[in-house]
C-alpha cells in the first residue's frame, strides 16, 4: 500500500526545510530562522520601529488644541541645545586668558639695569666734575636719560640711597610678569592665567587685573611701591623713571593656549540633559500645545528613530542567553520527555508570536506606568497549549524564558515579569489532570481566581490606589477569560495539526462505536475481542507503573487493525478446523503474520494517529520470533533461519508499547490453558514475561524487574477473574456423576 504524504505542522516547515536534510541540521536552521525572525523584528521595533511613535506624534502641533492625551511609555532622554549652549558659554567665560612670562627679556632687562648701575656707581667712585660724568655716562648709553636725568640719577648715587634698591624691585616686577595687552584687548574677564617658570618648574597662577603690573600702569605701582620701601620722596621720581627706562614688558597674551584650553573646556562639557520618566504626561487633551511640548515631542521622536548600536548588540546577546537557557530548560533532563520535532517547531513558533504579539502590544497600547503591561499578553494561553500538548514541566520551563523575555520590552514595572510569570504557571497547573474537554471550562474559574490573587500581590506591593487595583484586578480577569476561552477554541486544531496524543484525543480514540472497530466486530470478531481484552490489561497494568493508561488502552485497541482485511488467516478469527494455514508453506504462513503489523502501521497513518499510537502498531511484536511456523519450517529444513521467521520491527521503546506487547501476549497464550489456576496463571505469566526478556524484547524501554513484578501480578488479578467461570468446583462435578 502506498504511503500517503505528510499532512500538518510539521509538513508545512518541511515545504522551507525538506525532510531529505539531516534533522540535526533541520532543526539548526529553524532555531537561527527564528532567531533571526525574531531579532529583525525587535530591530524595527527599537530602532526604525519609531514609525508607531511617529505616528501618534505627527497628530500634535504648536498653537493647536491636542485632541489626545500623549503619555510616555518608555523613559526617554534628550539634549536641551539652548541650555547647553547657556551651559558652554559661561564655562568657556571660566577659562581664563593665558598670559606667558618670557624669561629671556626678564634676564636682559635685569642685565640692563645692573650695567647701567655699575657704570653709574663707577663713574662716581672717579669723583670726575659732574659735567664729565654726565658725558661719559651718555657716551655709553646713549639716548636713554636727558642730562638733567643723568644729574639726577648721579646725585642719587652720592647720597645714602643705594640704586640696587631698583634692580630688586625690577627683579620682583618681572619675575611677577610686567604684562602688556594686545592693541585690540576685547576680553571682558577680571583675571588673567600667568604662566612662569620658576626652580625648574612651570607653574601658574590666577591673578585679578588690579594686581598686574602693566604698561600702563608700571609708573603708578612703582612709585607706591618704592613708597612702601620708605624711599624719600624727592628720590621717588628718579627712582620711578630710572625703572621704566629698564622695565621691559615680558607677559604676553597667548592666543592659542587660551583658545586650546577653552576648546577642551567645551569638549569636557557634558550637555544639559532632560529626563522625562515613564508615565509622564506630555501633551493633555483638551488644551494648546506650546513650543516647550513640542520640544519634547520631537525628543519622543528623534529618540525612537535613532539608531543605537550599543543597545542591539545588547538585544543579540540577551536574546542568545535567552535562547541557551530556552534549549536548557527544554532538554529532556529539565523538561522530563524528549521533545519531537514537532513539538519543538510549535514551542519555536509559539514563542516567536508572543514576542512579536507583546512588542506590538507595547508599542501601540497607552498603557500608564503603573499597570504590568503584560496583563495583556497571553501568556496563559501557551502555558496552557504546551501543559496539554506537550508537557505541564515544559510549560512552566518555557512560561519562566517567556516571562524573562519581557525584558526586551523597554519598561520600568518589574511586575509585568511577576504577572507574566505567575500567570503562566498557574494557568498549567489548572489544566493538570483534565480528561475531558468540559473539565477546561471548570478551569477557567481556577485561573480567574489566580489571576485576581496575583493581582492583589501585586496592588499590595505596589501601593496601587483602589481605583488602580481594580482596574488591575478587572484586567486580569478578562486576560484569564479571553486565554480559556481561546485555549478551548484551539486545542482540537493543534492536537490535529501536531498530532499529538492528549488525554482528550485518546478519549475520542478508545471510542469503539465508529466504523473502523465496527468492520473489526463484523469481519475479525476474534481479534475485536482479543483487542478489548488486551486493552483491559494493558491500561491497568501501565496505571500499575504509572505509566500513560489511556495511550496504552488506545494502543491496544488499535495494535492488530492490520489484521481485518486478512482475518481468515489468524487463529482467533477462524471456526474449528478452518486452519487456512494448513494448505500453506510455513514461510508463506509466517509472512502473512508478519504483514498485519505493515498493514497496521499503514492503516494508522491512513488514518492518522498520534505517532506514539503508530509506534504501539509497529512495535507490539518487536522483532519477536514466530515460533509455531519457525519449528514446522525446522520439520522440512534444518538450516531454516530464525530471522526468516522473526517480525521485522523494533523492540518497544516506550513502557506503554512494552505493556502492550506483554499483555498481547499474555492475552493470547493463556487461551490454551485448560483448568487454569491463579498459582498456574502466576507462573504461566512469568513465563511469557521473561521470555519477552531472554529475547532482548524489553531492552529498549524503561520497565524494571519492580515494574514487570507489578504488571504480572495485575495480569494474574484480572485474567484469574476472566477465567473464574471456567473453573470447576466439587458441587459441579457431583451434579454432573448424578445426571449420569
Amino acid at each position: 500500500m502506498k504511503r500517503k504524504a505528510k499532512t500538518g505542522f510539521t509538513a508545512g516547515i518541511e515545504n522551507y526545510f525538506p525532510s531529505s536534510m539531516p534533522r540535526r541540521r533541520r532543526r539548526f536552521l529553524l532555531v537561527v530562522s527564528s532567531f533571526l525572525i525574531l531579532y529583525v523584528f525587535l530591530f524595527i521595533s527599537t530602532q526604525a520601529g519609531g514609525f508607531f511613535t511617529r505616528a501618534r506624534l505627527s497628530d500634535y502641533e504648536a498653537g493647536k488644541v491636542a485632541e489626545n492625551d500623549l503619555i510616555l511609555d518608555r523613559e526617554i532622554s534628550y539634549i536641551d541645545q539652548e541650555a547647553t549652549d547657556l551651559k558652554i558659554a559661561a564655562r568657556v567665560q571660566l577659562v581664563r586668558p593665558i598670559f606667558e612670562v618670557e624669561e629671556d627679556i626678564t634676564q636682559r632687562s635685569l642685565s640692563l639695569l645692573r650695567g647701567f648701575v655699575e657704570t653709574v656707581e663707577s663713574t662716581v667712585s672717579q669723583r670726575l666734575p659732574e659735567e664729565t660724568a654726565i658725558l661719559q655716562i651718555e657716551a655709553e648709553y646713549p639716548g636713554l636719560f636727558t642730562s638733567d636725568q643723568i644729574r639726577d640719577i648721579l646725585m642719587v648715587a652720592r647720597s645714602p640711597f643705594d640704586l640696587g634698591i631698583c634692580e630688586d624691585l625690577l627683579r620682583r616686577i618681572l619675575r611677577f610678569g610686567l604684562v602688556r595687552f594686545p592693541d585690540q584687548w576685547d576680553q571682558k574677564e577680571s583675571i588673567i592665567d600667568i604662566w612662569r617658570w620658576r626652580n625648574g618648574s612651570r607653574e601658574h597662577e590666577e591673578v585679578p587685573l588690579s594686581e598686574l603690573y602693566t604698561t600702563e600702569n608700571l609708573e603708578d605701582r612703582v612709585r607706591e611701591d618704592l613708597a612702601d620701601l620708605g624711599v624719600s620722596a624727592g628720590f621717588i621720581p628718579i627712582y620711578t623713571n630710572l625703572l621704566q627706562v629698564f622695565a621691559a614688558a615680558n607677559t604676553f597674551y597667548d592666543p592659542d593656549q587660551t583658545a586650546r584650553n577653552r576648546e577642551r573646556a567645551r569638549q569636557e562639557l557634558s550637555p544639559v540633559v532632560v529626563r522625562l520618566d515613564p508615565g509622564e504626561r506630555i501633551v493633555r487633551k483638551g488644551f494648546i500645545v506650546t513650543e516647550d511640548d513640542m520640544e519634547k515631542i520631537l525628543a519622543i521622536g528623534n529618540s525612537s528613530a535613532r539608531f543605537n548600536l550599543q543597545g542591539m548588540l545588547g538585544i543579540g546577546f540577551f536574546m542568545i542567553a535567552l535562547y541557551l537557557l530556552t534549549f536548557w530548560l527544554l532538554s529532556s533532563r529539565y523538561a522530563g520527555v524528549r521533545l519531537k520535532e514537532s513539538q519543538l517547531y510549535f514551542i519555536l513558533s509559539v514563542s516567536v508570536i508572543y514576542l512579536v504579539a507583546a512588542v506590538l502590544i507595547s508599542e501601540l497600547a497607552p498603557v500608564p506606568s503603573w499597570l504590568p503591561i503584560s496583563v495583556f499578553f497571553p501568556t496563559a494561553l501557551v502555558t496552557m497549549l504546551l501543559a496539554l500538548l506537550v508537557s505541564p514541566r515544559v510549560a512552566v520551563n518555557l512560561g519562566l524564558v517567556l516571562s524573562i523575555s519581557l525584558l526586551l520590552i523597554n519598561r520600568s514595572n518589574p511586575f509585568e515579569l511577576v504577572f507574566a510569570f505567575f500567570s503562566g504557571v498557574a494557568a498549567a497547573i489548572v489544566v493538570l489532570g483534565a480528561d475531558k474537554r468540559f473539565e477546561l471550562v471548570r478551569s477557567t474559574l481556577y485561573l480567574v481566581l489566580a489571576h485576581i490573587g496575583i493581582a492583589a500581590v501585586i496592588g499590595f506591593l505596589g501601593r496601587l490606589q483602589p481605583g488602580q487595583f481594580m482596574s488591575l484586578a478587572g484586567f486580569a480577569v478578562l486576560n484569564s477569560l479571553f486565554c480559556s476561552i481561546l485555549n478551548i477554541g484551539l486545542l482540537p486544531f493543534f492536537e490535529h495539526i501536531l498530532n499529538i496524543p492528549t488525554s482528550f484525543r485518546l478519549i475520542e480514540l478508545s471510542d469503539l462505536n465508529t466504523p473502523l472497530f465496527r468492520r473489526m466486530l463484523t469481519l475479525a470478531p476474534g481479534t475485536y475481542s482479543h483487542s478489548v481484552s488486551v486493552a483491559n490489561l494493558a491500561e491497568s497494568a501501565a496505571r500499575e507503573i504509572g505509566a500513560n493508561s489511556l495511550l496504552a488502552r488506545v494502543g491496544a485497541y488499535y495494535h492488530d487493525i492490520g489484521k481485518i482485511d486478512q482475518s481468515e488467516y489468524f487463529v482467533e478469527n477462524q471456526p474449528d478446523n478452518d486452519n487456512k494455514h494448513n494448505e500453506l508453506k510455513p514461510s508463506l504462513s509466517a509472512a502473512v503474520i508478519k504483514s498485519h503489523v505493515k498493514i497496521g502501521i499503514e492503516k494508522a497513518r491512513e488514518l492518522k494517529l498520534p505517532e506514539e499510537v503508530i509506534e504501539i502498531v509497529a512495535q507490539h511484536h518487536g522483532s519477536g520470533l514466530i515460533n509455531y511456523f519457525y519449528v514446522e519450517a525446522l520439520k522440512s529444513d534444518g538450516g531454516t533461519k530464525p530471522e526468516d521467521y522473526s517480525y521485522n520491527g523494533v523492540p518497544p521503546a516506550s513502557r506503554e508499547a512494552a505493556v502492550v506487547m506483554l499483555a498481547d501476549t499474555v492475552e493470547a497464550a493463556t487461551r490454551t490453558l485448560a483448568n487454569p489456576t491463579v498459582a498456574k496463571l502466576d507462573k504461566f505469566i512469568w513465563k511469557q514475561i521473561m521470555s519477552k526478556f531472554e529475547n532482548h524484547q524489553l531492552d529498549n524501554c524503561d520497565l524494571t524487574f519492580k515494574d514487570l513484578e507489578k504488571i504480572k501480578r495485575t495480569f494474574v488479578q484480572i485474567l484469574a477473574g476472566h477465567f473464574h467461570t471456567r473453573i470447576e468446583y466439587p458441587e459441579q462435578k457431583e451434579g454432573k456423576e448424578a445426571v449420569q
